[in-house]
């Protein structure tokens, strides 16, 4: 039985697969939804990852690391995924 990663990754990897179009040409709808796929994937990820972090930081076994970001690259994909609601 694949890992819970494990599995994510496959979904992030062939919606990306299908969003490039590798497996042949999406229909403008198909494209969305695989879009939407590969943005929910690569975000349950995150919150895998981050969930992850917290089980190390509660062990005692978390090393921070620190680097700049850009706010606008975190806020912008989430109002993205928000916006029709």
């Amino acid at each position: 039985m694949p890992t819970p990663i494990r599995a994510l990754n496959a979904i992030v990897g062939f919606s990306e697969m299908m969003t490039s179009g590798i497996g042949g040409e999406l229909s403008p709808t198909h494209a969305e939804y695989a879009g939407l796929i590969h943005q929910s994937g690569k975000h349950l990820l995150e919150v895998v990852r981050m969930l992850l972090d917290m089980s190390r930081i509660e062990a005692g076994k978390f090393e921070l690391q620190s680097e700049p970001f850009r706010p606008q690259d975190i806020v912008e994909p989430c109002f993205a995924m928000v916006e029709t609601l």
